[in-house]
């Protein structure tokens, strides 16, 4: 089991380079100051979108899969020196908040390896997957089953992660993966408020999403299809605060 665990979090490390170098092209396109968090969630959003056009036309694949893989990589040759920079500086921060992010990370890893109990994955999720990884987008098919038509982009990512040594496993990667990177978004932020540093609207804001955050970690379900679009709009009011935080900043000046 621990193999196990150590494997997921190897796998979420390699996803987590490869959706950094992917958000770095765009946000470099757009000449926006590069930050490792900021390209990570820009990632996100970047492959979502590619998988959505690729679903319209075809199955998702390894092929699929591989052209992100190719994207991120571009993107960190690209921006090489940017990103090194950042990460240098990252590792500089406190001690402390890394081993607790480390701790975090394994911790979830650990219950991601568990078995999946969460009911609506067998009732449409682990169906929804499986058509997007068979055929391209398929018109009308809540017709066939209405659950289908919930449909989400998370559905997306889990065929884009059913791959390799992967394959029909990709239930235990995903939402867990996505609490790990909202831990290490949150976590800064609430150093920052507990220390007497600046703080910003975006860190008190986070803050307060550390408490749903907490039971999630501990006791939400992390194994499955479940639909977490609540959480993906979470982050994008964290985003939007965050941006709306930096351009009072740099019209103050």
């Amino acid at each position: 089991m621990k193999a196990a665990a150590l494997g997921v979090a190897a796998t979420w490390v390699l996803i987590t380079v490869v959706l950094i170098g992917l958000g770095s092209v765009l946000l470099k396109l757009f000449e926006i100051d590069l930050s490792l968090i900021d390209a990570f969630w820009m990632g996100i959003a970047v492959s979502i979108a590619i998988l959505e056009i690729w679903n319209l036309l075809l199955s998702v694949t390894g092929s699929a899969t591989a052209l992100l893989f190719c994207f991120g990589i571009l993107g960190w040759i690209t921006n090489r020196s940017v990103l090194w920079n950042r990460l240098s500086l990252g590792l500089r921060t406190s001690r402390w908040l890394i081993l607790l992010q480390i701790a975090v990370v394994l911790f979830l890893a650990l219950r991601a390896v568990g078995p999946c109990i969460h009911y609506d994955t067998g009732l449409y999720g682990a169906s929804a997957v499986q058509w997007i990884l068979t055929y391209p987008t398929v018109l009308g098919l809540a017709n066939l089953y209405g659950r289908l038509g919930f449909n989400s982009s998370a559905y997306l990512c889990l065929a884009a992660l059913d791959t390799g040594v992967w394959k029909g496993l990709s239930f235990h990667l995903f939402t867990g993966y996505l609490m790990a990177a909202m831990c290490f978004t949150i976590l800064p932020a609430c150093v920052r408020v507990a220390r007497r540093c600046p703080k910003s609207a975006a860190d008190w804001f986070q803050c307060v999403l550390a408490i749903p955050l907490i039971f999630c970690v501990l006791r939400g379900q992390i194994v499955g299809a479940q639909n977490v679009h609540n959480r993906f709009r979470c982050h994008c009011l964290v985003f939007d605060t965050r941006a709306s935080s930096f351009h009072q900043t740099v019209g103050a000046r």
